[in-house]
C-alpha cells in the first residue's frame, strides 16, 4: 500500500507548473522505551522546575530567553517567532539547473519522492530532460512554515526531492587539521601495491540490503530473550589496541589475508609486493 502524501504543491517553472505530491523516502524505526519508576513502573512526566524556587512551573509561565551574558536574556514571544515564518505557498521555485553530480554529498540532508498529482505529462518531461541532459534543479519551497533549499532531479527512474543543509552547517576539513596534517606521507611502492591487493581482493557491488541497523536487531533479539527468561549473553571482549609500531606493510598483508579468507580465496603462497 502506498504512503500518503504528506505535501501537495507546483514546481514552478514559467509556465510549466506542475502538480505534485511529496512522500517520505526515507524512515526511521527506533526501538523506543518508556522512562519508569523502578517501584511501582509506572511512567515518569517530565516537568519544567525553576532553580532558584525549586518548584514545578506551568507552561503559561515558561517564556523563551536568548542568553547575551550570565544571567540578562532577550525575551522572545509567540507572536514574534511566528512573524518570522515565510508566506505560505505551493511553489517549488526552480532557482538554477546545474549538472547533476555537482552537489557535494555533505549538503545532502532528507530525501523525498515526488508524484504527480494530476496530469503527469508535465513531471515527466521535466524529469526527462533532466535525465537527457544531466541536470538536476536547484529549488526553494516553504512546507509546514519553514523554508527549504533543495535539489529536484531523477533518481532511480523517479522523481526525488532532496532538502539541502545551510553552508554554515558543513564542516571544511580544513578548519579541523593543520596543513602539514593533510600533506600526504612518503609510501612504500609495496605498501600502496598491497592496498590496492586488498581493495580488489574486498571488491563487489553495493547492495543496501546487506548492511542493516545491527544495534536495533541485536536490540530487539534482547528484549524477545527477556520475555522469554532466557539468559543474558555476555558483552563483547574489548579488541586490543593496534602497536603504533606495528610495521604498516605486515599489517596490510595481515588484512588482505583475512579478506581472502572471508571472501572464500583458495589458500595460496603470498606473493610478495613489488
Amino acid at each position: 500500500m502506498p504512503s500518503r502524501a504528506i505535501w501537495k504543491g507546483v514546481i514552478a517553472l514559467g509556465a510549466i507548473r506542475p502538480a505534485v505530491k511529496l512522500h517520505t523516502a526515507v524512515r526511521s524505526r527506533p526501538v523506543s522505551f518508556n522512562m519508569l519508576h523502578d517501584q511501582d513502573m509506572v511512567r515518569l512526566r517530565q516537568q519544567m522546575y525553576c532553580g532558584l524556587e525549586n518548584e514545578p512551573v506551568s507552561s503559561e509561565h515558561i517564556v523563551r530567553g536568548y542568553p547575551l551574558e550570565q544571567d540578562e536574556y532577550v525575551i522572545l514571544d509567540e507572536g514574534e517567532l511566528r512573524a518570522l515564518d515565510p508566506p505560505p505557498s505551493r511553489d517549488i521555485d526552480v532557482l538554477d539547473f546545474v549538472p547533476a553530480g555537482s552537489v557535494d554529498g555533505r549538503y545532502m540532508d532528507r530525501t523525498y519522492w515526488l508524484a504527480p498529482d494530476q496530469d503527469r505529462r508535465p513531471l515527466d518531461a521535466l524529469i526527462e530532460a533532466m535525465q537527457i541532459t544531466s541536470t538536476v534543479a536547484i529549488c526553494k519551497w516553504v512546507m509546514r512554515n519553514k523554508s527549504y533549499v533543495g535539489v529536484l532531479g531523477p533518481m532511480w527512474n523517479a522523481a526525488s526531492l532532496v532538502t539541502l543543509r545551510a553552508a554554515d552547517d558543513v564542516i571544511a576539513a580544513s578548519s579541523l587539521f593543520s596543513q602539514s596534517d593533510q600533506l600526504k606521507t612518503s609510501l612504500d611502492k609495496r605498501e600502496i601495491q598491497t592496498a590496492r591487493y586488498l581493495i580488489n581482493t574486498m571488491a563487489g557491488e553495493f547492495d543496501p540490503s546487506q548492511y542493516r541497523d545491527e544495534f536495533q536487531q541485536k536490540l530487539q533479539e534482547l528484549i524477545q530473550k527477556k520475555i522469554a527468561g532466557e539468559p543474558m549473553p555476555a558483552g563483547p571482549a574489548p579488541q586490543p589496541a593496534p602497536s603504533p609500531e606495528a610495521n604498516l606493510l605486515e599489517q596490510l598483508r595481515k588484512s588482505l589475508q583475512e579478506a581472502r579468507q572471508r571472501r572464500g580465496h583458495a589458500p595460496k603462497r603470498a606473493r610478495r609486493a613489488g
